[in-house]
């Protein structure tokens, strides 16, 4: 996990937006390099949870007539090395393979071309390359190693210890790739403790893979807090340090769709089985207010009696499955009643609320961390009390990041952060509540109200 960020040494982080650029190279097939530090016009790419590979691209304006000297054919890497000063953060150092060339113009009223150079992690040009036929045995987190160090391990990928998983398995793989036999594999994962926490995602950072559950990621303590409030400017180095925290933009996305997450399994379904060994069916009920697996917050998405669970069949499953497909010592392992509803579900959820921000470049977050994000409420601020919690209650608090962006160009360093909760920061009030008739008092209007719209 990411150490808390807490302060800035501003000897160090002198202006907005500030980064250190220690290398953006390109190399070819025979060892010549070009420096693009002086060439590009933006240098991006994103990690995202649910994507197996980083992918970026760099922006080029070329007044050198680079491709005559240094043809670019496909074959070529991409290195760079950055960091943000001041934060105590190692440098990102990564190492990618060209894949295309895009977008190639005329600079207007400029003797200079512009063209984007797309590029991907090398463990994705070697899982294009790569079929797996082969069977396995172990623990799911063991065959993930194995497939990792067998087929996509090298100088600049690598692995994180993955989550320990329970029992042993015995698969074969059929002619996949790896990315496909390790993102099956994390569907049906059970880590050792919370066995029930069936939500396994295999994803890269800058870090290295991780094969790790969801409901693990989300129990992490907070990295960072962001505040959305105005702008600081011209304050000097106490407004440069609050500005860092400070979101530059804020976008919700979605919030509580409720019928469509529930058309889509989230909230309660059916699944049947059948054994095409014993001829024997087998029906299983999901309910999202019954599971007890962690969330970022401890308020679930259903009320008591919620409507949107009241008919399970209102989503139906049917799976087959074979005893002792694998022998008698595996009786066992197409176990969908344990996997299946709760990964559906825990894949519609995750993102229950979703908000981007763009933020000062931070080199220590990582897609998977958790953060803090205040937004302030609308309205008026109507006592001392209601004051001391000046942001909205909401929307405010802890998200995971789902999706991150690193930009860099010559004039600074950003991040565009992708949030997600699966949970509510308060519980769904009653309706008796709300109306102020039960144990909670009901909250005066404001004075715009009284009197029809106007004071």
């Amino acid at each position: 996990m990411t150490p808390q960020i807490t302060n800035i040494k501003l000897d160090q982080y002198t202006q907005e937006d500030d980064y250190r650029l220690e290398k953006l190279s390109m190399i070819g097939t025979s060892g010549q390099t070009v420096n693009l530090k002086h060439l590009f016009v933006t240098f991006s790419f994103v990690e995202d949870i649910f994507s197996c590979a980083i992918s970026g691209s760099v922006l080029i304006k070329d007044a050198v007539n680079l491709f005559s000297a240094f043809p670019i054919n496909g074959y070529e890497t991409i290195e760079v090395s950055f960091k943000t000063p001041g934060i105590d953060s190692e440098e990102i150092t990564k190492t990618f393979d060209v894949v295309e060339i895009t977008e190639k113009v005329r600079a207007p009223n400029e003797r200079a071309e512009v063209y984007r150079i797309n590029f991907v992690s090398q463990t994705a040009t070697k899982d294009k390359l790569t079929t797996i036929s082969k069977s396995y045995k172990g623990k799911i987190s063991d065959i993930v190693e194995k497939i990792y160090s067998e087929y996509l391990a090298g100088p600049s990928n690598t692995l994180k210890k993955p989550q320990e998983t329970l029992e042993e398995k015995k698969y074969v793989i059929p002619r996949w790739s790896p990315f496909r036999a390790l993102t099956w594999l994390a569907k049906r994962a059970e880590p050792v403790k919370e066995s029930n926490e069936t939500n396994f995602l295999f994803f890269e950072n800058v870090d290295g893979h991780n094969f790790i559950s969801l409901s693990e990621l989300v129990s992490q303590d907070p990295v960072i807090e962001y505040f959305n409030i105005p702008v600081l400017v011209g304050g000097g180095s106490k407004e440069l340090a609050k500005n860092f925290l400070n979101v530059k933009n804020s976008l919700f996305l979605k919030s509580s769709q409720k019928l469509k997450e529930q058309m889509s399994g989230a909230y309660t379904s059916t699944l049947y089985t059948h054994d095409v060994t014993t001829k024997q069916w087998n029906k299983y009920t999901y309910k999202h207010s019954e599971d007890n697996i962690r969330h970022i917050t401890d308020n679930k998405l259903t009320m008591k009696n919620d409507k949107y669970e009241s008919n399970p069949n209102s989503v139906v499953h049917l799976s087959t499955k074979q005893s002792a497909l694998m022998g008698k010592d595996y009786p066992n392992i197409q176990n969908q009643e344990k996997w299946l509803q709760r990964t559906i579900s825990s894949d519609v959820l995750v993102d229950t609320i979703k908000l981007k921000i763009t933020t000062s470049g931070n080199s220590r977050l990582r897609v998977g961390n958790v953060i803090e994000f205040y937004t302030p409420k609308t309205g008026s601020l109507e006592s001392p009390e209601t004051a001391q919690k000046w942001y909205d209650e909401k929307f405010s608090g802890k998200y995971l990041i789902t999706n991150l962006r690193h930009t860099i160009t010559p004039e600074g360093y950003t991040n565009t952060i992708g949030l997600a909760k699966n949970s509510y920061e308060q519980r769904i009030p009653e309706i008796v509540a709300f109306l102020g008739t039960g144990a909670v008092p009901a909250r005066s209007p404001s004075p715009l109200f009284l009197a029809g719209g106007s004071r």
